[in-house]
């Protein structure tokens, strides 16, 4: 997601001209890459294509510009034009949507649990024996104050899939520590779920 958390707050006596004119110039491409994107998520809504955590960027992050410079001269106008899309038209849900974006590359949707856009847990089986891909991400925003119960409720559907799963996996082991990168990308099945029990045993450090 595009941040621009910061930038709205400076003002002329803060900053130096050049400085203003780079500013400006980064706001008017966030517009234009704004823009771009209520343009092609009309289109998306129109087929019904449109999922849940891409309706919160647009009514949320491209929303909240309002005000700066970073927001489109005709947003209010495209905003409201969606909004009357998905009033009328049935979204894909974002399951289905995460679905067809893996099998579209060959890949499988071993697990996907989804609370917001920026709260979800993830594994995915990269085709022709690639390994497996693991995402898990809580939002700051929605779940700071609940953050334990949040990783709690995450570590119980884990659980539930890993007790079921007929995959073979070796030993699975949250580790000591927090993990070091974001996600965990082409590991074999065991190393790909003990980053998702390090990241919920250690839920400060998957925050975003």
């Amino acid at each position: 997601m595009r941040q621009i958390s910061g930038f709205s707050s400076f003002t002329t006596k803060q900053i130096s001209k050049g400085d203003m004119t780079m500013h400006q110039s980064f706001q008017q491409a966030l517009a234009n890459d704004y823009r771009a994107d209520l343009l092609a998520a009309i289109e998306d809504a129109k087929q019904g294509r449109l999922p849940p955590s891409k309706q919160e960027y647009c009514f949320g992050e491209i929303a909240r510009a309002k005000g700066t410079g970073a927001f489109p001269p005709d947003g209010d106008r495209l905003l409201g034009q969606l909004r009357d899309i998905l009033s009328e038209k049935q979204q894909i849900s974002e399951l289905d949507n995460e679905t067809a974006e893996v099998t579209a590359f060959g890949g499988t949707l071993l697990l996907f649990y989804y609370l917001d856009s920026h709260t979800l847990l993830e594994l995915v089986e990269q085709p022709n024996g690639g390994g497996y891909d693991s995402f898990v991400f809580i939002s700051s925003e929605k779940h700071g104050n609940n953050l334990d119960k949040t990783a709690e409720q995450m570590k119980t559907v884990l659980d539930e899939w890993v007790n079921h799963t007929t995959l073979p996996h070796g030993c699975i082991t949250a580790a000591d520590s927090p993990n070091q990168a974001d996600i965990c990308r082409y590991q074999p099945l065991d190393t790909a779920l003990s980053f998702l029990y390090t990241g919920l045993r250690f839920p400060e450090s998957i925050l975003c």
